[in-house]
């Protein structure tokens, strides 16, 4: 039986050695199981070792501060020579001790998850702790002459007892191929796939570590936060409550396109329409599933499906750039990678609608879907570009929370010439373009020293963007 002396470093090696033709014969699946449940008692065992050690540590560390121990520990020695420094080296070395036993009892118990091998370089690492006589050579000494004694304890009863060395056989075949055999599937079962951007749902290992982390708020959104027009709010609130009336009732829920251009807040709409809608959400980038290599992307495909089906709530899955994965097959410049895709994505969803989940579609080049795409789809909502309303709008929201509650002032005059500052606005602007403009308002006041945030500055920045985007469709028009 092993002891908490045992090496695990050394058993590896010596258990390999002396293994028996006969257990290497045995089955993938007997010696794992064989090896799991040796692990669990051997787990058992040493953390009631572990514990006791502790305790009998926290003992000796109160001794080493008391008087009375000593004096007791003076009087049994009957001798001069029975030094406070004697008896505090005497009482370090056995901490030196338990605490290379602590080590030997971690290592054990990191058998079931880890297997013997990751087992034996967790003890590398762990050593003997340092303590406070760390830097006293002698006493570091003893340590190592302790810790040498150990380990040759450990090989003494390795090699005087074969049904250890055939137990540590088990365990090194048995948790060798029990973590071969089952770490894929783990794995796939655990983690979020790599393209998702943003989920409501929680993968296994992220459930874990809420256990410990709080985890941050999602970012639910009503639909009447969203700036849009009153035609497409009233639009998308009946899609809510479509939604909502189809789990209710056991029906299917049908597949949605959001097109326009890019920046006109479809990210935000598909979210808040989720959270009317009492659905969890998955969002991705047709651009990422492309961008991976060819095999791989359809495995991530794979992976964002099994992971949607999770949700015991039913799911909106937010394609965003649909078109770059989802491109008409017939087109010449699509992508054999795309066509594959495309064919792979129709196979699993092969009506305009599901009772588990709904697919958005978002796009700003919905002449360019595949037909077999449009098919699949029942609802469109059009988002275009925003109308100085709703630009208003846009620049109020975005003032207030990238300048206002960034402790930047308004001028005094300021609110009184928004209507100015709309006016000169390209009418390519949408709220993403907003967004920006009012950051670099908050930055030109803070970078330029200025007291607090002008027309005029608000102005430069805003002629700044229209040149901007005046030359980016010159460029466009100029490579179509």
């Amino acid at each position: 039986m092993l002891t908490n002396k045992l090496n695990i470093s050394l058993l590896l090696t010596l258990a390999i050695t002396f293994t028996s033709n006969d257990i290497i014969a045995m089955s993938t699946e007997a010696i794992a199981m064989a090896g799991i449940g040796i692990c669990t008692q051997l787990v058992n065992k040493q953390s009631g070792n572990f514990d006791e050690n502790n305790e009998k540590i926290v003992q000796i560390s109160t001794n080493l501060i008391t008087d009375k121990a000593f004096n007791k520990w003076k009087k049994g020695k009957h001798k001069d020579d029975a030094t406070k420094e004697k008896f505090t080296q005497l009482q370090e070395i056995e901490i030196a001790k338990l605490k290379a036993n602590n080590s030997l009892c971690l290592a054990t118990m990191q058998v079931p998850g880890k297997g013997l091998v990751e087992a034996a370089k967790f003890f590398a690492q762990a050593q003997v702790e340092k303590t406070k006589a760390q830097n006293d050579k002698q006493t570091a000494a003893i340590k190592s002459a302790v810790l040498g004694q150990t380990i040759m304890n450990g090989i003494t009863q390795i090699i005087n007892d074969p049904k250890t060395i055939i137990m540590l056989t088990a365990i090194i075949f048995g948790t060798y191929y029990a973590s071969k055999l089952g770490y894929a599937h783990i794995k796939q079962q655990m983690e979020r796939p790599q393209v998702i951007e943003e989920t409501s749902l929680y993968s296994g290992l992220e459930k874990l570590k809420n256990f410990v982390i709080t985890p941050p708020p999602l970012k639910a959104q009503d639909i009447d936060e969203i700036v849009a027009s009153p035609e497409i709010k009233q639009k998308i609130n009946e899609l809510a409550t479509i939604l909502k009336t189809a789990r209710q009732t056991n029906e299917t829920m049908p597949n949605i396109l959001f097109y326009g251009p890019p920046g006109t807040g479809k990210t935000l709409t598909a979210r808040a329409l989720a959270a009317q809608s009492g659905l969890d959400y998955v969002m991705f980038s047709g651009t990422s599933l492309t961008k991976l290599e060819r095999g791989k992307d359809r495995a991530e495909l794979d992976k964002i499906f099994a992971f949607a089906k999770k949700s015991p709530k039913g799911v909106l899955v937010f394609i965003d750039e649909a078109e770059s994965f989802l491109g008409n097959r017939e087109n010449t410049t699509t992508s054999e990678q795309s066509r594959e895709l495309t064919q792979a994505f129709l196979e699993k969803v092969p009506k305009p609608s599901d009772k588990n989940i709904v697919f958005v579609f978002a796009t700003n080049r919905r002449n360019i879907l595949d037909s077999a795409v449009e098919s699949r789809i029942s609802e469109v909502v059009h988002m275009p570009y925003p109308t100085d309303r709703e630009k208003l709008q846009l620049m109020e929201l975005f003032i207030k929370k990238e300048v206002v509650n960034a402790g930047v002032p308004i001028e005094e005059g300021f609110t009184q010439r928004k209507q100015e500052l709309i006016d000169l606005m390209d009418k390519k602007f949408v709220g993403r373009t907003i967004e920006e403009m009012t950051q670099k308002f908050r930055r030109k006041v803070r970078l330029g020293r200025h007291v607090s945030l002008s027309y005029e500055i608000a102005r430069g920045v805003i002629e700044e963007t229209n040149k901007k985007l005046v030359s980016q469709r010159k460029r466009a028009s100029s490579l179509s």
